[in-house]
């Protein structure tokens, strides 16, 4: 290699190390940001499970409540039917006296 070709040999490699130290730059900056955009997306994600156990658990909550009202409910129509098999027997006015005087 003559004096010329060394120089343009040098020019290319020197050009060739920029290159490659600016793209690994920029992958580094790449693997950065990818890296932030996970961990945001997994703090997103760990929120998102936490609001959703919370709102499971006020529905289930709420549907255990609604079963214990529906059982009152359901006891409670009971004891009135129970009452109300009492007229059967009885007469009209009896009936009256019954649900005026409570005996």
């Amino acid at each position: 290699m003559n004096g010329e070709q060394q120089r343009q040999h040098k020019t290319v490699t020197d050009a060739l190390r920029r290159n490659i130290a600016e793209l690994s730059l920029a992958l580094a900056d790449e693997v950065n940001e990818t890296t932030n955009v996970l961990a945001n997306f997994e703090t997103r994600l760990n929120e998102t499970q936490a609001e959703a156990a919370h709102h499971i658990s006020n529905l289930t909550r709420a549907i255990s409540d609604l079963d214990e009202s529906h059982t009152f409910r359901m006891d409670e129509l009971g004891r009135g039917v129970c009452a109300l098999e009492t007229f059967r027997g009885r007469g009209f006015w009896s009936r009256l006296n019954w649900l005026l005087t409570g005996r």
